[in-house]
């Protein structure tokens, strides 16, 4: 009776409090999962945090530059057509390509002091590109815009301006491409000099296609 009374404890113990060895190897693997998952949301939410983060920099910068690229078009256009309204219309674009380069510089600027230490030298290299290009406004376009409509040189001149014009173009969409790699990846590319060779384009990650000359007759 005593054997089978100790017999009784001893089974009744073991079922309250042992742990069978596939009961605390399930627990062990469920912990690591837990912690995985957790480490996995946080890094999630924080590279979303930082992609924010870099976006608001230079967020109003790529809206400038957007339009730039607009107005280079539509100078491109406007010189193909060989008439006083035509070409005073160009001189505008081209006015507005300046105006738009010089106020996204000033975005791109400003981002410098809202950076960290480590972006600054991509900002600060950007910004150097954009002033680059402004500056080329003056010299490769402004400078060999015909004064009058009846310029006897007018078809070589004219050639000039919108070549020059549209490299101008392809350069600002290579920067706009850029501005979107370093939202998204932290990319920090600077394009390089020259023109030519493509480039991302505003809002679909492609250079715009130079549109289709016109021929003689008022642009529209």
């Amino acid at each position: 009776m005593y054997a089978a009374g100790a017999m009784a404890v001893y089974f009744g113990f073991r079922f309250l409090f042992y742990e069978s060895d596939e009961d605390r190897s399930g627990r062990d693997a469920g912990e690591p999962i837990e912690e995985a998952k957790t480490r996995w949301n946080e890094s999630t939410l924080k590279k979303k945090i930082d992609q924010g983060k870099r976006k608001s920099l230079l967020e109003k910068a790529k809206i400038f530059l957007g339009q730039a690229i607009k107005h280079c078009e539509l100078g491109c256009d406007q010189f193909e057509v060989q008439s006083d309204r035509a070409l005073g219309r160009g001189r505008d674009q081209v006015e507005q390509v300046k105006r738009n380069l010089h106020s996204a510089r000033r975005e791109m600027r400003g981002a410098w002091h809202r950076a960290h230490s480590e972006q600054r030298n991509y900002l600060q290299g950007l910004t150097a590109r954009v002033e680059e290009i402004r500056n080329r406004i003056h010299t490769d376009v402004i400078g060999h815009i015909p004064r009058v409509d009846t310029d006897p040189n007018w078809d070589v001149m004219i050639k000039r301006v919108s070549d020059n014009l549209d490299k101008i173009r392809l350069d600002i969409a290579k920067i706009f491409q850029s501005i979107d790699d370093f939202e998204e990846k932290d990319a920090r590319n600077v394009p390089a000099g020259g023109a030519g060779d493509g480039g991302g384009g505003p809002g679909e990650g492609e250079v715009p296609p130079k549109r289709k000359r016109k021929g003689k007759g008022e642009a529209e």
